[in-house]
């Protein structure tokens, strides 16, 4: 093959990629997260095209705070945002206030400190930094910036993103295994005697066909 051949070869092959990768974008745009008239449950608005919710991800949970963007009626996600682990959460909003001065930012606790980085110079927008070490120990980051009004929203809507993570984190539960922890000989023998046995039995191996079937 000749070396000309080649070069057009790889070149196809960056164009081809080229147009692929534009091509995704457009699937993308078309097939949107969802819409203004149609947020889904458990997708929490702040403000400005920000968005807080839960989501899974090989049966683990995540919470993002993330910005969209908005086309037409259709919103979709882009780059701009952070995913915390559901008790980092807690981390960033325990104080229940929008923080006024440095002593009062999110600080101070291990591990999060090393993955979270809350930020202001003015006390009027925030940065939400997350951090990540690859294998070679190098950090990378994502952040998002926030103003007081969508932290105050978020505050106020910090109660429905709990229950949006426990709601979550139950899909994600291995009943069986679960029920085992706390039991001690066969699980048919080990139902509540509160509640009638066959309607426990029933209760049970429904949740198991959810999961296993």
């Amino acid at each position: 093959m000749s070396e000309t051949h080649s070069e057009q070869r790889k070149l196809g092959k960056v164009v081809e990629s080229s147009a692929n990768k534009k091509a995704r974008r457009e699937v993308s745009k078309k097939y949107g997260k969802f819409t203004e008239d149609c947020i889904p449950d458990g997708v929490f608005p702040i403000g400005d095209d920000v968005f807080v919710f839960a989501s899974i991800y090989y049966d683990s949970v995540s919470v993002h705070i993330r910005r969209f963007k908005k086309y037409g009626k259709t919103y979709y996600p882009t780059p701009e945002g952070i995913t915390l682990d559901p008790q980092w959460i807690e981390y960033i909003m325990r104080k229940k206030k929008v923080p006024e001065s440095l002593e009062e930012l999110p600080s101070g606790l291990f591990p999060p400190e090393r993955h979270i980085q809350v930020t202001s110079e003015n006390f009027t927008n925030f940065t939400f930094k997350r951090i990540k070490y690859g294998p070679n120990k190098e950090p990378t980051f994502k952040e998002i910036s926030i103003s007081r009004e969508q932290w105050a929203e978020m505050i106020e809507k910090y109660g429905a993103i709990e229950n949006a993570v426990i709601d979550n984190v139950f899909l994600c539960m291995d009943f069986l295994t679960a029920y085992k922890t706390f039991c001690e000989g066969p699980i048919e023998n080990a139902l509540p005697f509160s509640l009638d046995v066959s309607l426990g039995q029933r209760y049970l191996t429904q949740i198991l066909k959810k999961i296993y079937l």
